[in-house]
């Protein structure tokens, strides 16, 4: 993860996944503005990008589609509607089924200065730009085009999070996994 140094005056804040290869990270990111309906600017929250910090100090970032985007609604009711139709023809029933993406990764490093001025001067509900970047020598190289403006995002101590919250839950899996 990236972080620009914060610019209050201008509201750019700039955070950015880092991809080995920039074209890997346009692909990426093109597939999570599909959760926006290929939107750039996410006003509704369709896109979640969740900040943990964990208790050694490092950071752990999960990016995940909104489980509360209207378009599920519309789809669960869509189904319902269905399920009435074809119950009243032979007795059948569909379940509804969700399937949810996630992706998150864990930091090694703890103390990143702009990382925490960005949680420190970066409200929760005020939108900065997500973009894809890639690291070349000393440098960081940004994808301006695939940006994403997100409304918010969600910082919370892994101590201080629900037992049954995505990243948690998300955690526990991959623990098992790793069993």
């Amino acid at each position: 993860m990236t972080v620009s140094q914060p610019d209050h005056k201008k509201h750019v804040n700039v955070v950015g996944f880092v991809y080995k290869d920039i074209e890997y990270g346009k692909k990426f990111f093109k597939y999570i503005k599909s959760w926006n309906f290929d939107n750039s600017v996410d006003k509704d929250r369709n896109i979640i990008l969740s900040i943990v910090e964990e208790p050694n100090g490092a950071f752990t970032f999960y990016i995940y589609a909104s489980p509360y985007r209207k378009n599920l609604d519309k789809m669960l009711k869509a189904v319902a509607v269905e399920n009435f139709i074809e119950k009243r023809k032979d007795g059948k029933f569909q379940e509804g089924l969700v399937m949810q993406m996630a992706y998150w990764h864990t930091t090694k490093y703890t103390d990143d200065k702009h990382m925490r001025d960005f949680l420190k001067y970066q409200p929760t509900d005020e939108k900065f730009m997500f973009v894809p970047s890639a690291k070349y020598q000393n440098s960081y190289r940004i994808d301006i085009d695939s940006q994403i403006i997100l409304h918010g995002y969600k910082y919370a101590k892994r101590q201080d999070l629900h037992k049954y919250s995505t990243e948690n839950q998300l955690t526990e899996m991959a623990k098992k996994w790793k069993d």
